[in-house]
């Protein structure tokens, strides 16, 4: 719940920023290039939990995640609660 929430806030936070300027970043989108199975393995959750945060940070009105970008609608707010 809140540990791979906050891993995930992170990422994407850092990823956003890190990539600005770049082909990955489109005006609030992140274009990333690994898969969903890829990104969960990287921040240590299981695809199901990395699912589910995302679910829950689009609940949340952080992001909006479809197939092949994630839509940052919050990164102020992201960040803040990524360093919880």
């Amino acid at each position: 719940g809140e540990s791979a929430d906050a891993r995930t806030l992170g990422f994407l936070t850092e990823q956003f920023q890190k990539l600005a300027g770049s082909k990955y970043i489109s005006g609030n989108y992140l274009h990333l290039p690994m898969t969903k199975a890829d990104l969960s393995s990287y921040l240590g959750i299981q695809p199901e939990t990395f699912s589910r945060s995302m679910k829950r940070l689009q609940d949340k009105g952080y992001i909006i995640n479809s197939v092949k970008h994630i839509e940052i609608l919050n990164l102020e707010g992201m960040i803040k609660a990524a360093e919880k």
